[in-house]
């Protein structure tokens, strides 16, 4: 890619946030979003591993409108104002909704 992706909070930068077979990719824009997510699909088609477009989702964690749907390869992706995610924590199922 010949954008940097990611977001920074304070000295730090983070690309994404991976948990078992889920991904969160943070990206400064939807266009970011539709070729970042495009290379996401390749790459993980030469794994053997499909994306699961129908639960692919975008939203804006930061101010601003909520963003348009975006088309990736054909499949639409979802523009959301939440979203619910169910992780482990400290051996305990936990769920927490991201508004």
């Amino acid at each position: 890619m010949s954008f940097n992706p990611g977001i920074t909070v304070v000295s730090s930068t983070f690309t994404d946030l991976v948990y078992a077979d889920d991904t969160v990719l943070l990206l400064p824009s939807t266009t970011d979003a539709t070729t970042s997510l495009k290379s996401f699909s390749e790459s993980a088609s030469h794994l053997g591993l499909n994306i699961a477009w129908p639960k692919t989702k975008l939203q804006n964690i930061c101010s601003g409108p909520k963003p348009p749907n975006i088309s990736v390869n054909g499949n639409t992706v979802e523009s959301v104002d939440s979203f619910v995610v169910t992780a482990v924590y400290n051996h305990r199922m936990v769920s927490v909704t991201q508004t």
